[in-house]
Order: structure tokens, then C-alpha cells, then sequence
């Protein structure tokens, strides 16, 4: 039971606290945050969000002989593939020039 706890304490405190908060930096705090400070923080709490959903996707994966094979796991595996494919995206993603300002090289989608 405690492992059970475990994967759902690591699973919502990743997915409910620093991933919205990462999200909220470049979608509300880009003109107010200085510089690269926006992107910075955002890649702090996603990176943070990743290794605690990670931490609970390990607990899941030891605490269960047959993996993959009820509808809980198998959305849990999608989510986590989604959130591996969300950073390298952002990796490959083509950055601004040199010497621009990450505020004004790209428009404000939304």
C-alpha cells in the first residue's frame, strides 16, 4: 500500500504543481520576467515536473508484476511518453538568432 501511495503522491504533485506552474511562465510571465529569466524558470519546474513523474513511474513499474495491462497503466504510459516527446521537441525546436531577444523573435501565439 505504501508503494501505491507513493506513485500517487509523485504522480499528482508532478502533474498538478511545478508542470501548470512551468506552463505559466511563457504564457503569462514572458514580458515580465527579464532576459531569458522566463525560460529559465520554465525549464526548472518542467525538468523538476519530469523527474518526480519519472521517480512515480519507476514506483509504478516495481510495484506491479503485469505491466501495461489495465487502462490506468496504459494512459499512464501514454502520459509519460507525452512528457518525454514534450522536451525532446523543445530540444530539437529551431532557436531565435543570436543576439535576439527571445520576446521579440517570436510573436505571441494565442
Amino acid at each position: 500500500m505504501a508503494m501505491h501511495t507513493a506513485h500517487g503522491v509523485l504522480m499528482v504533485v508532478a502533474l498538478g504543481l511545478p508542470m501548470p506552474s512551468g506552463i505559466a511562465f511563457p504564457l503569462f510571465l514572458r514580458e515580465q520576467l527579464r532576459g531569458k529569466a522566463w525560460l529559465h524558470w520554465h525549464n526548472g519546474f518542467q525538468t523538476t515536473a519530469l523527474l518526480l513523474a519519472t521517480s512515480g513511474f519507476i514506483v509504478a513499474i516495481v510495484m506491479s508484476p503485469l505491466h501495461f495491462r489495465s487502462t490506468h497503466s496504459i494512459l499512464g504510459l501514454v502520459v509519460m511518453i507525452l512528457c518525454y516527446l514534450q522536451g525532446v521537441f523543445a530540444w530539437l525546436r529551431p532557436h531565435a538568432p543570436k543576439g535576439t531577444s527571445t520576446v521579440d523573435a517570436e510573436p505571441k501565439t494565442g
